[in-house]
């Protein structure tokens, strides 16, 4: 990145925008891993995105214009896929209606807390308002309430999952957040796909899986079946058909894969 004071003094004479926030990451390396988690969670996801040249001189450098060249050409691909829809097996709900009975600070924060760990859980989910919920609980084997409060959406919520025997987590007062480990042995007790234990971080749906690590060392993704699975950002990347992908990671480091059914999947 450049920043605003550099590339137009007049704009930013005293530097108020040279804060960290407003900073690269320490070399290019880095810089490429994190815009490969980012591009990946966005593929898997199915949104639509940019990147934005903040007053000009930002990813100004060849080897990232030539990724995201092939972030492009495989997004446009991706579009071609016959289906695209989330394969989660949990699902996240917060309650909008539930803020104005919130007066602790903690309680308010939750949501913005808790996404750390579901994010290490090793296993994708989606994340509604409470409001949703009767029209998509059934989509689920496990949910998460990030909400204490007893509003009539929650009471709802609440008999729903009971009668659908859909395992439950929900804050309290005294439990504000899960750990990954909480959220992992939720996963396995409701039969919900986990495809990652060493709390780095997963993207999947039926087309791709991806990794971005939050330490160095060996990593093991296990698939929800056997694959024909292609490295699909490496040039020197592999194709194999496997039920799991092992690979050696360096902290901060992001994989991209393109899973493709066997004659037998």
């Amino acid at each position: 990145t450049r920043l605003l004071g550099d590339r137009a003094p007049e704009y930013d004479p005293g530097m108020n925008l040279a804060a960290e926030v407003w900073r690269g990451l320490d070399n290019k390396e880095q810089s490429l891993s994190q815009l490969k988690k980012v591009f990946s969670r966005q593929l898997i996801k199915g949104n639509g995105f940019w990147w934005f040249d903040m007053w000009g001189g930002w990813y100004d450098d060849d080897d990232i214009h030539a990724s995201m060249k092939d972030f492009r050409d495989l997004y446009v691909s991706s579009l071609n896929d016959e289906d695209r829809s989330s394969i989660a097996e949990i699902a996240v709900f917060s309650d909008e209606s539930a803020y104005k009975y919130l007066t602790d600070g903690a309680m308010r924060n939750t949501v913005f807390n808790q996404r750390k760990a579901l994010g290490f859980m090793g296993a994708p989910y989606d994340f509604y308002d409470i409001s949703d919920f009767e029209a998509v609980y059934k989509n689920y084997k496990a949910v998460v309430f990030l909400t204490s409060v007893k509003t009539e959406y929650r009471l709802e919520a609440a008999s729903l999952c009971k009668k659908s025997a859909i395992g439950v987590l929900s804050v309290s007062k005294l439990k504000k957040e899960f750990t990954a480990d909480e959220l992992r042995a939720l996963c396995r007790a409701s039969g919900v796909h986990v495809y990652c234990d060493s709390d780095d971080i997963i993207y999947a749906n039926r087309n791709y899986v991806a990794i971005h690590s939050t330490s160095e060392g060996k990593k093991t993704i296990t698939l929800d079946g056997t694959y024909n699975v292609r490295d699909a950002l490496t040039v020197e990347g592999f194709t194999a058909m496997s039920d799991k992908i092992c690979m050696d990671m360096s902290d901060n480091e992001t994989r991209l894969f393109e899973l493709s059914p066997t004659d037998n999947h």
